[in-house]
């Protein structure tokens, strides 16, 4: 490829500049060897080429050991899934070596996501938090509602609890790193790699049961579990709510829908079909119904996230107004906070009626 270069250059240079002599012609020959080893020299593509090697068997090795326990795995599947499994097992393996690699970038986005997020004053944070809960809580009920419970029920103890599960997290892999090195024999062959599938979840199993603590580790799993569980709890009885409105409005208005529906129906149905008549108009009523529930929901929704959001923005920013000397006054002895609050949370109120609980553009 170099010489080709060279020579198609040289041809170049002699047609464009009209060189006639032969010693510059070598001079120049030798010069652009000269750079072309220097730059071989200085690249090292013999280098590169062996560390990508190595980077490429590292995977591979990687793989054919998360390959090897699924498959061990799969042998304690139902029978009929085990030939499913094994037979994705490659791909499954491949994916988590790629999520493997991926994940300390995640990691690490969370990490500073999470500094940057402590390093802003959490009255500023609130104030933002309530301006967007006044303006878009017709648009998101149920996340209001889920992130409501979950504040109300153990957001305290599930923030300690996945903190602590996290830490546990970082630990368990630098133990793994660690322990996918050892050649506890010396025979220059790392022992997780010449072991079975059973015996690599097994060695991996009992890794996790020593580095970790258990009963911390139960303790936090029941802090999450009872802050979703709430969570769970709340959303069921306020949609289910919801959802048996629907149907009580639907049974009152079907009287009166075949009332008016089922004699013209009659008429333009054919007769082999009349038996669907009253069940379709019930159907229809009750979806109808149920539609106008949730329509009915949604305005609550947004009343009752507006009034929220409004005063929480409120009062935070009447907190940083007492820290900046701005106002010489607390939320306890004003009602500053509440008339600026009911003004905001009627307009936020306003907006999403007028948009019709949807983001207006261009955050649609």
């Amino acid at each position: 490829f170099w010489l080709k270069h060279i020579r198609s250059r040289f041809a170049s240079i002699l047609v464009d500049s009209g060189i006639e002599s032969i010693g510059t012609l070598t001079a120049n020959t030798m010069s652009m060897k000269e750079t072309v080893s220097d730059l071989r020299n200085r690249v090292d593509v013999q280098g590169f080429k062996r560390g990508m090697s190595q980077k490429f068997d590292q995977m591979s090795e990687e793989e054919k050991r998360i390959s090897k326990m699924i498959t061990a795995a799969s042998e304690k599947a139902p029978p009929s899934l085990t030939k499913y499994i094994q037979a994705a097992a490659h791909v499954l393996a491949w994916a988590w070596v790629v999520l493997a690699a991926l994940l300390p970038i995640m990691v690490l986005a969370i990490e500073k996501a999470v500094e940057i997020y402590r390093k802003l004053p959490q009255d500023i944070v609130s104030a933002i938090a309530g301006f967007l809960m006044c303006f878009t809580g017709g648009t998101f009920p149920t996340v209001i509602a889920a992130a409501e419970a979950f504040t109300q029920t153990g957001w305290k103890e599930s923030q300690e609890a996945i903190g602590f599960l996290w830490d546990e997290l970082h630990i368990i892999a630098e133990e793994s790193k660690k322990d996918d090195d050892v050649d506890a024999d010396g025979d220059g062959i790392k022992d997780v790699n010449q072991i079975t599938g059973s015996e690599l979840i097994t060695r991996k199993t009992l890794l996790v049961m020593r580095k970790t603590h258990a009963d911390k580790i139960n303790r936090a799993l029941g802090s999450l579990y009872v802050g979703f569980l709430s969570v769970a709890a709340t959303l069921k009885v306020q949609f289910a709510r919801t959802i048996s409105l629907g149907v009580s409005i639907g049974n009152v208005a079907r009287p009166v829908a075949e009332t008016v529906l089922v004699p013209p129906l009659t008429h333009l149905v054919p007769k082999e079909y009349h038996h669907w008549i009253r069940p379709v108009i019930d159907y229809i009523c009750k979806a109808v119904a149920v539609s106008v529930a949730w329509w009915i929901q949604r305005i609550l929704s947004a009343y009752h996230s507006a009034i929220r959001g409004a005063l929480m923005c409120t009062r935070a920013l009447l907190r940083i107004a007492n820290e900046k000397n701005w106002y010489s006054t607390t939320e306890d002895k004003t009602m500053l906070d509440e008339y600026a609050g009911w003004v905001l949370a009627a307009f936020g109120f306003m907006c999403q009626m007028y948009f019709g609980f949807a983001l207006p553009f261009p955050v649609d």
